[in-house]
């Protein structure tokens, strides 16, 4: 679960991609602490308290979030302490475990078989989104070919060719991070991993010519051999930004107000089209349409089952005696 940050992007985060394979545990030797047990929303809940104890310390923190409960915590990197992770898929027998299973009460063996019983709904529901996801990924590079017909696709990739011949070269480095998700609402949750410093270009576009240039600005700065962080979508691994660190600039889609220092508008680079190829692009936007409401509707099923879940479980032990033991798991990891 290895992710490296530069120094000026002290506390930034970002999601854990749904489609991903278990992440790879660091190859330095920078400790890893396993928090195992029972539990998964108390795990979370103590992720965060190392994390609010660490930032009160003002040591620099990375955060690392679910994509399906964007506000639960699965992994954290702490200055001068290391890797705190929730996923047990990537052990190699070198890890720290921490062990956070409390005693349960005295009728909780019964509730607990009925929490094992939620948790293997959440976990169906999440491989169907994971598959929906897919789906979603595959209808918008449809969306992209059709695009590429309507739009002067030589003058966009010229827009970012010169963009990338004024980045410096660098070691050719490319980092992944999924950065975004799909909230309650159905809108776009950002979890930017870069602090304030960086510059953020809001890319305005019209017939996905935000996702046509994001594309053609990465294959630049990648033939260019520059540093560069592609931002995807957690869910779907959909390119939503393009992060070139050696000039503190961030080109993003759908970036918010208030982090967006100015807006690049594409329409200039839509040219004349028929009404063939604006059939084409409704219908297969129609279709993604369909798949993002289908998404929301199962997003919201496995949000209500791990709420269930989530208090089913905090009932199988006393608030007391959660309580002692985060106070004496921070006074062991940041006193001893």
């Amino acid at each position: 679960m290895s992710f490296s940050l530069p120094a000026a992007d002290a506390s930034v985060a970002r999601f854990e991609s749904i489609q991903s394979i278990p992440p790879a545990t660091p190859s330095d030797n920078t400790p890893v602490r396993l928090l195992w047990g029972r539990d998964p929303y108390l795990r979370s809940r103590l992720l965060s308290a190392i994390a609010g104890e660490a930032a009160n310390r003002r040591r620099a923190v990375s955060s690392v979030y679910d994509p399906l409960l964007s506000d639960r915590l699965v992994a954290l990197s702490v200055e001068g302490m290391g890797h705190f992770t929730l996923d047990s898929r990537a052990l190699n027998g070198t890890e720290e475990l921490i062990d956070c299973n409390l005693p349960l009460s005295q009728d909780g063996a019964s509730a607990l078989i009925e929490a094992e019983e939620l948790t293997e709904r959440r976990r169906a529901v999440a491989s169907e989104i994971g598959s929906i996801g897919r789906a979603i990924a595959d209808n918008k590079r449809l969306l992209a070919t059709v695009a590429e017909k309507i739009a002067d696709y030589h003058a966009l990739r010229s827009r970012a060719e010169r963009i990338a011949r004024r980045i410096p070269r660098g070691d050719g480095e490319e980092v992944t991070l999924p950065i975004a998700c799909r909230g309650e609402d159905g809108k776009t949750v950002l979890r930017l991993p870069f602090s304030s410093d960086t510059r953020v270009i809001g890319l305005q576009g019209i017939y996905r010519l935000d996702s046509l240039f994001l594309t053609a600005l990465a294959d630049a700065v990648r033939e260019r051999g520059c540093r560069r962080v592609i931002l995807t979508n957690a869910l779907t691994d959909e390119v939503v930004g393009v992060r070139l660190p050696s000039c503190g600039l961030c080109y993003l889609a759908d970036a918010p107000s208030d982090r967006r220092d100015r807006q690049l508008s594409l329409r200039r680079y839509l040219l004349p089209h028929t009404t063939e190829q604006r059939r084409a692009w409704r219908n297969l936007a129609l279709a993604v349409g369909a798949l993002e409401g289908h998404l929301d509707r199962r997003l919201a099923e496995y949000r209500t089952i791990a709420k269930e879940e989530e208090a089913l479980r905090s009932s199988l032990y006393s608030e007391s005696r959660l309580q002692s033991f985060r106070k004496r798991l921070l006074i062991d990891l940041f006193c001893s």
